[in-house]
């Protein structure tokens, strides 16, 4: 295995982390972000601008980033700029993504009496049960 070259802000940002607390999990993606956006840079990460950060943030959404891998980048940013670099202005102009909400089903008896799925009568119970394997059991 071959021993990576580390930079004299990787180290530092190392170091922040490990006085923050963080994991190792943690630190492992907080690195691969930085990394990421620094391969997006072509450059230090250090020294981006507002207007790369921008692009960086279109880079990913066009390029079909979800919204957990996303946010989860932009929170090693945010580390990186605030923590590492001292340059909290930075944190202004990253924007969290959000996701759509999966809609909640309500398996209420009483919504599922009036749909006509759940009665207390005890043999219609059975013949709604019976009903509902019939229409999920396959056609032969």
């Amino acid at each position: 295995m071959t021993e990576e070259r580390t930079t004299p802000l990787r180290e530092r940002m190392i170091e922040d982390m490990r006085i923050q607390g963080l994991g190792d999990k943690s630190q492992q993606s907080h690195i691969r972000a930085v990394k990421d956006f620094a391969a997006f840079l072509g450059r230090s990460p250090d020294t981006a601008t507002t207007e790369e950060l921008r692009a960086y943030q279109l880079h990913m959404t066009d390029a079909g980033v979800t919204p957990s891998v996303y946010n989860a980048r932009i929170t090693a940013l945010r580390f990186f700029f605030s923590m590492t670099c001292g340059r909290e202005e930075m944190k202004r102009y990253m924007q969290f993504r959000t996701q759509p909400r999966k809609r909640h089903v309500n398996w209420r008896s009483n919504t599922l009496m009036r749909n006509g799925i759940l009665s207390r009568n005890p043999r219609s119970i059975v013949s709604s049960r019976l009903r509902t394997w019939s229409r999920l059991r396959p056609m032969w």
